[in-house]
């Protein structure tokens, strides 16, 4: 009994700070909270401190340490290699909202985690709608089941496998939300999407990132439509159409160069700029301009590798400088790049409108970035 307080004060000041930091707005979701603890759907948590792996959880009566971390904001990691995990929670509720899941709606979420998202969309959705979250990793998909069972939510199915051809059994459905980091949109999540429906797409920013754009799109007749909400991260798709990290890549560039004087060096001029932005974040903004100029960009840990088609040319673009290497081909385009963001007035990447068409498509003022089955057409708001 005492136990059963304890949750309930400790998930009652759990939803008051969601509420207290401007996460939580919506009365829906805030019952659903209310109805879905999150400690049942815990079984195993990543260690802190020296300590390293995964701590088991027994979900019906945590720890108190255990209970702390599981209602904070703090997203859990519950594998390791590939990884998945239980969303930071103010991330979540942020999601929920923009999704706008109503009663009798279809849901297909992409990335099971613990099963707790699912959940919460199941309860937001009621008895009349249905939820569906696919994962490509069984044990990800087994865990999920028990922690649904045992919180005795009914109307969710949870399938192993590849989440890029969709589940068309249950299509169509009224709302589609990915919680890993997408390398695109694929024709399926589209296909199996209900007229006026709504995506939530966690997009990378660049390839093999987890940092993405997350958009909401809705479905138009022949394309979709919407804007960049905010930029959070997530961990990366896997399956056949995965990605991994390109910072090899990088460096690579850069070594092919070492030793070798620079072709050209400039002063940042996204050092001047004093609008709240930190430095990193700036040059993440210049960077995706560039990426829609036709540059390609590979991050690197604390730096931006730009380079052309043929990788003739690179530049780097550093905390406070940019240098260029191999000739100014790079350089020049990067420059001119740096110039159309800055007359623009240097927009954030949450500064813009987008459009999926399923062929190329080209618009005023506006910049493609063309995928294998999709383009996506950028413009700023």
């Amino acid at each position: 009994m005492t136990e059963t307080k304890n949750t309930d004060l400790l998930q009652r000041d759990f939803i008051d700070m969601l509420k207290a930091t401007g996460s939580l707005k919506n009365k829906a979701i805030e019952q659903a909270l209310q109805s879905t603890p999150r400690h049942l759907f815990v079984d195993r948590i990543h260690a802190l401190g020296k300590r390293k792996g995964l701590i088991e959880v027994d979900p019906k009566c945590p720890t108190s340490s255990q209970l702390e971390r599981i209602y904070s904001d703090e997203a859990l990691l519950s594998h390791l290699n590939p990884p998945s995990s239980t969303s930071q929670p103010s991330l979540v509720v942020h999601m929920l909202d923009i999704l706008s899941v109503r009663a009798g709606h279809r849901v297909f979420e992409i990335g099971a985690g613990t099963g707790w998202n699912a959940a919460l969309l199941a309860h937001l959705s009621g008895p009349d709608g249905h939820v569906v979250t696919m994962d490509i990793q069984p044990d990800v998909t087994r865990r999920a089941r028990r922690h649904l069972k045992r919180q005795g939510t009914k109307n969710v199915s949870v399938i192993t496998g590849d989440a890029s051809k969709g589940y068309a059994k249950k299509a169509p459905y009224d709302r589609l939300i990915t919680t890993v980091t997408c390398p695109t949109l694929f024709p399926a999540w589209w296909e199996q999407l209900s007229p006026k429906g709504i995506i939530v797409l966690t997009l990378n920013d660049f390839p093999g990132e987890s940092q993405c754009l997350m958009l909401k799109l809705q479905k138009r007749k022949d394309h979709l439509s919407g804007e960049v909400i905010s930029l959070p991260g997530f961990m990366l798709f896997t399956g056949k159409h995965g990605m991994t990290f390109q910072w090899d890549q990088a460096r690579k560039l850069v070594e092919k160069f070492a030793g070798k004087r620079p072709a050209a060096k400039e002063r940042a001029s996204w050092a001047d700029i004093l609008d709240g932005r930190d430095g990193w974040t700036l040059r993440r903004d210049l960077a995706f301009f560039a990426h829609l100029q036709g540059l390609t960009v590979i991050p690197m840990q604390n730096a931006f590798v730009i380079t052309t088609h043929n990788r003739s040319t690179i530049c780097i673009i550093h905390e406070n400088h940019i240098t260029a290497y191999g000739g100014n081909e790079c350089f020049d385009k990067l420059k001119e790049a740096q110039t159309k963001w800055l007359r623009a007035g240097s927009p954030s990447r949450q500064d813009y409108c987008v459009e999926v068409w399923p062929s190329t498509v080209h618009q005023k003022n506006s910049w493609e970035l063309r995928h294998k089955d999709v383009t996506f057409i950028f413009s700023l708001k």
